[in-house]
């Protein structure tokens, strides 16, 4: 009787983590999720696209303001240039905070990119990941439960079940 090798293999392909999307929220959870990010490209040889998005509801939007606004004293002009340029100093301070992180990354020379968006978190997120092609997103989770993540949301819930790519949430390890 002719005896048959049992060495066929049925492992899975590998995961092949090429360009990795990472959220990064200023400045709290963002050593943690960068450290995790870089430890995933250094392994697959990935480049990293790095990005915060500064909430919608932050920006100003001079087309929300009715005339009537003004002139009654609800909202005045001098608001909404204050708000504008509070904006647009803490947008700045991003910008200025992800060139330093994407030069500290390609110091380790890992290539990476990085964007300073605007609009609703999660959709900007999950929007970026599709349109740059990224095979991961790296995020980060606050830890809100119940009525907290219920009224307030949660970004890495959202991205989690709407990226078309696979998804990996860093849960921020509180120390106090």
């Amino acid at each position: 009787m002719e005896q048959v090798s049992s060495t066929h293999e049925t492992s899975a392909p590998r995961p092949s983590f090429q360009r990795i999307l990472v959220a990064l929220e200023y400045p709290l959870t963002s050593s943690e999720i960068l450290a995790v990010a870089l430890d995933i490209a250094e392994k697959y040889q990935g480049n990293l696209m790095m990005c915060h998005c500064l909430e919608e509801n932050l920006a100003p939007h001079s087309e929300m303001l009715m005339p009537s606004m003004i002139s009654t004293g609800i909202y005045s002009a001098e608001i909404w240039e204050v708000e504008a340029e509070v904006f647009a100093e803490h947008r700045d301070k991003i910008r200025t905070w992800l060139h330093s992180l994407n030069e500290e990354t390609q110091s380790k020379g890992i290539q990476s990119d990085y964007v300073c968006l605007t609009g609703n978190t999660g959709a900007e997120i999950v929007a970026l990941a599709k349109d740059w092609g990224a095979d991961l997103i790296v995020t980060g989770r606050r830890g809100r439960k119940g009525l907290s993540e219920a009224f307030l949301g949660s970004v890495s819930n959202y991205v989690f079940h709407h990226a078309s790519c696979p998804v990996l949430v860093v849960q921020h390890q509180d120390n106090g």
